[in-house]
């Protein structure tokens, strides 16, 4: 798992961590990257140990564009679990790197994220459903892979900047 987000309060990533220690209560194998760096990061990285994550969860902070992309590449799915979006670019880097998203369904991400069609959406703030949305997908790689391909298209066809401009200038 990937999430790349400022460590801040509106970015949820207690929210995150509490997902990942109920994911892990389920004994599915998994590993999640969080890259960026912010003012929670001295206090995430205490709570992952306190949680008994620290084999499960790593801390990249703030890389450069190609080494950003290089954890798209390695990535089974992009996770977000923010509690205020517009459109995240993180998604639409995730999507176009033909990987599944789980995001909250909030701002305008459903207007990228479809449920069950290209990732899953779940309630911010809510770790619970966050857990849930990320136990179904790592049970169901092939369904990952569906979601993969069909958000790549996704965004080539309807958020490309050729495309975003023509619909701006209509």
């Amino acid at each position: 798992l990937l999430c790349v987000a400022r460590l801040s309060s509106e970015k949820g990533p207690l929210i995150l961590l509490d997902a990942l220690r109920r994911l892990r209560e389920t004994g599915l194998s998994f590993t999640c990257t969080l890259v960026g760096d912010g003012p929670l990061r001295e206090r995430l990285e205490t709570r992952t140990a306190e949680l008994g994550l620290k084999d499960l969860v790593s801390f990249k902070g703030a890389l450069p564009p190609d080494a950003v992309g290089a954890c798209y590449a390695a990535c089974d799915a992009v996770v977000l679990s923010s509690l205020a979006e517009g459109i995240p670019l993180v998604l639409m880097e995730g999507m176009a790197c033909h990987r599944p998203v789980v995001a909250p369904n909030l701002g305008a991400i459903a207007e990228l994220v479809e449920n069950g069609v290209n990732g899953y959406l779940f309630a911010a703030g809510n770790a619970r459903e966050l857990a849930d949305a990320l136990e179904k997908l790592l049970r169901d790689p092939a369904a990952g892979q569906a979601f993969g391909e069909a958000g790549a298209r996704k965004v080539n066809e309807e958020f490309r900047l050729d495309v975003s401009a023509e619909k701006l200038a209509a």
